[in-house]
């Protein structure tokens, strides 16, 4: 659980570290930056932090909504950019249990 830094119930990481890696730290253009976590411009409000890739024919997603407990990743057979936004917008917009 990225936000709290535990995994099966093993810290892994301090949950002080966890915050640190989804801090956006540098004001930019097109992106807000943190340590290999970004947020764009138009989400300054949200917690949500993402990281990006692609290459080799495959596009990939990963976003965290810390204040949800929720993490969403997404692979797609194509190195071009998909709505990857609106399929996690409505993911996150469902009722989701938290782990207690």
């Amino acid at each position: 659980h990225l936000a709290s830094g535990t995994l099966d119930g093993n810290v892994i990481l301090k949950p002080e570290t966890a915050l640190q890696m989804r801090a956006i730290k540098t004001p930019g253009r097109p992106f807000d930056i943190g340590l290999g976590w970004y947020r764009k411009l138009t989400d300054r409000a949200s917690t949500a932090v993402e990281h990006l890739g692609a290459g080799g024919g495959f596009y990939n997603a990963m976003r965290l909504y810390p204040d949800l407990g929720l993490g969403i990743v997404a692979m797609a057979n194509t190195t071009n950019a998909w709505g990857h936004d609106a399929l996690f917008d409505t993911i996150a917009g469902l009722e989701w249990e938290q782990d207690q």
